[in-house]
Parts: C-alpha cells; sequence; structure tokens
C-alpha cells in the first residue's frame, strides 16, 4: 500500500471522499427527482388551469354561434314575409 497525502491508495475500501462523492449523488438524484415531480404537477396544474379556460371559451362560442344561427333564421324568416307583404301588395 502506498500513502499519498495521508491517504491509503491500493485498498479497496472506498475512501471517505469517494463515499462523499457517493452520497452527494444519491442526494442529487433525490433533489432531481423531487424538482422533477415538482415539475410534473406544475404542468397538471396549469393543464387543468388551461382545460377550464378552453371550456369557458367554448361555451362562450358555443352561444355566440346560437345566437348568430338563431338570428340568421329571423332573417330568413323576415325575408319570406317581406316577400309575401310585396305579393300581396301586387294583389291590391
Amino acid at each position: 500500500m502506498e500513502e499519498a497525502a495521508g491517504l491509503v491508495i491500493g485498498t479497496k475500501s472506498k475512501s471517505p471522499l469517494h463515499k462523499g462523492k457517493h452520497v452527494l449523488e444519491i442526494e442529487l438524484d433525490q433533489q432531481n427527482k423531487q424538482l422533477l415531480n415538482w415539475q410534473s404537477k406544475e404542468v397538471v396544474i396549469k393543464q387543468k388551469e388551461m382545460e377550464e379556460k378552453l371550456r369557458k371559451r367554448i361555451e362562450e362560442l358555443e352561444k355566440f354561434n346560437k345566437f348568430a344561427v338563431n338570428r340568421e333564421l329571423k332573417m330568413v324568416e323576415l325575408k319570406k314575409r317581406i316577400e309575401r307583404l310585396e305579393e300581396q301588395l301586387k294583389n291590391h
């Protein structure tokens, strides 16, 4: 066994530096998992918010569409009525 800077080289046991590195890697991995979990939750929350906004917008568009269609139907009805009245005027 050789000794360099107070560390024994060539032994099978892990040095405190190596053990510390391993602990840091584990902690970093756990923090990464927590971050990914948090980000996933944020994505789900944002997705639900966007779905709610879209649902409201769809409702607004459906109401407008119903209004517009009803208006057009009323216009067709009024045009027919005008045509009938004009025909009656011609006959009198």
